[in-house]
């Protein structure tokens, strides 16, 4: 029966290929602008400092300030608090390569390895702040309303998940062990953003495809449910509250969803991970939906100013600060290993 279902699919696809070709061909190209203009510029420096990051230990120097909330909050060890960390400032994929990196070091189990990617995977702050706040919504402030109330949901998901599951049986006092120079850190780290960046670019193209056949069928609505980037803009452009917006980020749509799946090599099931997803997506929404109704009014107005694809990222505040943070914390790294 599943085989006949993976058949079926197939055909489907194949005929899709040939029923809406001008509208994948445009779907793929949007694709490939978003991937160019926006996707690699934005993730591809987060990746490369932060596999350096896990490959020298750094990001546990940082992270100790906030390395109590692993097992009192999500009953994972200590050492998981680096992946956390990055998780929040990097973008969905830094998140879900990191906690592979934790589990091939041997830092985490594989259970608290999949408890991790139900919380870890989240919408950076350029993204949501500049990309969606500034220039989609008109308001900066809008966008770090849409970003607290997302890292809160995820927080609450990690809680919630925590529940459920077993508590950690590693937990390392010390921090990581830094096997590597700086030197096999630094090439490492920009090979392995490079395979994964390719693998974000293949899924973004992939599911930018398939919204030009749903914006030919009239249902351009589900393009929320397939890449959250396009799914975003269309929120913003019919006029949709922040916290729709919160909740499509939340959710990630499938396109995040593959990117974990195949960045994390397969720590976590799809079952488990889809139903993290749409948990972390309708608590974004509650949480920012009462972010607005405390907040003052004038400081949540926005303008519906949405632009094209091609979003520009330069000379932001919020990706500067996330990026000299993992750039200070590589550097205190280095020195100390040049000490010891």
């Amino acid at each position: 029966m599943k085989k006949l279902m993976l058949a079926l699919i197939s055909l489907g696809g194949i005929i899709l290929l040939l029923a809406y070709p001008k509208e994948i061909r445009e779907g793929i190209s949007d694709g490939l602008s978003l991937c160019g203009g926006v996707i690699i510029p934005s993730l591809f420096p987060f990746m490369a400092v932060a596999g350096m990051i896990m490959r020298l230990g750094a990001a546990e120097i940082l992270a100790r300030p906030i390395r109590w909330m692993m097992p009192l909050l999500f009953r994972l060890p200590k050492a998981a608090g680096g992946a956390f960390l990055l998780s929040l400032i990097g973008g969905y994929p830094v998140g879900a390569a990191a906690v592979a990196s934790l589990y091939e070091k041997g830092e985490i189990d594989r259970k608290s390895g999949a408890r991790m990617l139900t919380f870890c995977a989240n919408a950076g702050p350029g993204m949501v702040v500049v990309a969606i706040g500034k220039v989609l919504m008109g308001s900066i402030a809008v966008g770090w309303v849409i970003y607290l109330s997302h890292i809160a949901a995820a927080i609450a998901t990690g809680w919630i998940f925590a529940r459920f599951g077993e508590p950690a049986v590693i937990d390392k006092k010390a921090s990581f062990i830094k096997s590597e120079g700086v030197a096999d850190a630094f090439v490492g780290g920009v090979s392995d953003a490079s395979l994964q960046m390719v693998t974000v670019c293949g899924y973004v193209t992939l599911f930018c495809s398939i919204n030009g056949v749903l914006k030919a069928w009239g249902a351009e609505y589900l393009t929320a449910l397939a890449e959250v980037t396009c799914g975003t803009r269309w929120a913003v452009q019919e006029g949709l509250s922040a916290a729709v917006v919160c909740g499509i980020l939340g959710f990630g749509g499938f396109s995040v969803i593959c990117q974990i799946l195949a960045l994390s090599h397969r720590l976590i099931g799809i079952k488990r991970l889809l139903l993290a997803r749409l948990l972390n997506g309708v608590l974004g929404w509650a949480v920012c939906r009462a972010a607005i109704k405390l907040l003052p009014q004038s400081l949540m107005t926005m303008s519906n100013t949405a632009l094209p694809l091609n979003w520009a990222l330069p000379h932001s505040v919020a990706l500067s600060v996330s990026m000299l943070i993992m750039a200070a914390v590589f550097m205190v790294s280095v020195g100390q290993m040049q000490k010891s």
